[in-house]
């Protein structure tokens, strides 16, 4: 059957009421539903014998009856010869309310039987589950979902790209703090003091713009010990690439005794550029952790892990 026509389609249809393209469809599917055809054309008979019934004018002649009932008694020939018997024309009314009446009542119960079906169709019978004796809870009654009652599938979780601000804990953890003070030991401040140890006292008074102008130059007679100063006065800047680049150069020097903590410090310079940098960053992490010996190795595994979580 089809479920998307109802008594009011179908009375449209009979009486002419549809448009030309919903007509078109509805004698469509006229051709591939029986059941439907079947409707349309009991309400089509049911409405030829109202049409039959309204012509004959049956409620006037119903009404006219208790006048008419004396002079039909005297003037209508008895079908069996009984005085007060029914005339003929009066058992012929009779007949055609039957029939009328007879056509409504097999309507009806066509209309009720293609609801029945309309609604197994909605919602197929579901097999009877077996009550559980075991449990004292009691069951509830299978009830059928209707479809769009049925729960959709949880969305994904779509992770967002972490962004500089989500590394700022990664990068605040990796980060060492050098204490250059210690190269000043027993020395004092005068006139003839070197540009390097001039730099190391603005630094450690957290004067790093002029701390970097006297490291621009680098000092040939202690030139790692400048360049690894020049580094961490770059990062506390914020001029994180820059410090970067200055740690690098430490590969180049083959008998040095900073190259190992330089490497670190690239880390702590790349974990500031992250995203970006987590190309370079993992390249450099990679390079610790192949060697267990590493001083760094440990943080560099754990730094690793907190990577892998964002």
């Amino acid at each position: 059957m089809n479920p998307q026509y109802e008594f009011e389609d179908l009375d449209d249809y009979i009486h002419d009421r549809m448009s030309t393209s919903d007509r078109a469809a509805f004698e469509a599917a006229l051709q591939s539903d029986a059941g439907l055809a079947r409707r349309a054309e009991a309400l089509r008979s049911e409405a030829k014998v109202l049409r039959m019934l309204r012509n004959e004018h049956l409620l006037t002649q119903l009404n006219g009856w208790s006048t008419e009932g004396e002079a039909e008694k005297k003037t209508d020939t008895p079908f069996d010869g009984r005085p007060g018997a029914f005339s003929y024309r009066r058992w012929g009314i009779i007949a055609l309310i039957i029939v009328a009446f007879g056509i409504v009542i097999v309507l009806l119960k066509n209309q009720d039987m293609f609801r029945t079906e309309q609604v197994k169709e909605t919602f197929p019978a579901t097999p009877i589950q077996k009550e559980d004796t075991t449990s004292t809870a009691p069951v509830a009654p299978t009830q059928p979902i209707a479809a769009e009652e049925v729960p959709s599938a949880p969305a994904p979780n779509v992770q967002k790209p972490a962004t500089a601000r989500d590394f700022s804990a990664i990068a605040a953890n990796s980060y060492v703090e050098e204490d250059f003070s210690q190269t000043l030991m027993g020395s004092e401040e005068d006139a003839s003091e070197m540009p390097y140890d001039q730099a190391v006292r603005l630094y450690g008074a957290r004067k790093y713009r002029e701390a970097l102008q006297l490291l621009v130059k680098l000092d040939k007679n202690r030139e790692q010990d400048a360049l690894y100063l020049r580094g961490y006065t770059y990062y506390h800047l914020g001029q994180y690439a820059k410090a970067e680049a200055d740690f690098r150069k430490f590969r180049d020097y083959t008998d040095s005794d900073r190259k190992l903590d330089a490497i670190w410090c690239e880390v702590f310079c790349l974990t500031k550029q992250l995203p970006g940098s987590r190309k370079r960053l993992d390249t450099v992490l990679k390079e610790i952790t192949s060697n267990p010996k590493h001083p760094y190795y440990d943080r560099a595994r754990a730094l690793e892990t907190a990577l892998r979580q964002q």
